[in-house]
């Protein structure tokens, strides 16, 4: 594991994510099965500029060790804590890489939702 042994010990919570698998033929996704990850979870309102120039609002930061798998991308689903069902379900607008000390060892992800 290459996370900083603080942050893994700030990791208490969980989310639950789902890759996209494929898309219908209209362009929707649809996905995978899903996979449950070790997290910080933090409130963290942001203005991210999407697709077109649109505004995106996102409501939380997520730190995810760097060997967590699947690789969370933008696009993918995610659930906080307690929630589950796709009315719930989060798309990931914005993942950050935080490299690790070794060369080529992500140490971890901020992902934005």
């Amino acid at each position: 594991m290459s996370l900083d042994p603080a942050l893994v010990a700030l990791q208490v919570q969980s989310v639950v994510v789902a890759s996209v698998s494929t898309r219908t033929a209209s362009g929707q996704p649809t996905y995978g099965g899903s996979t449950t990850l070790s997290a910080r979870v933090e409130e963290d309102y942001r203005q991210l500029e999407g697709p077109g120039g649109t505004t995106i609002t996102t409501t939380h930061r997520i730190y995810l060790n760097g060997s967590a798998s699947p690789v969370p991308d933008a696009g993918m689903r995610l659930w906080l804590p307690g929630e589950s069902g796709n009315t719930n379900a989060r798309v990931i607008h914005q993942v950050y890489t935080h490299p690790g000390l070794t060369a080529g060892v992500v140490d971890h992800y901020e992902v934005m939702v």
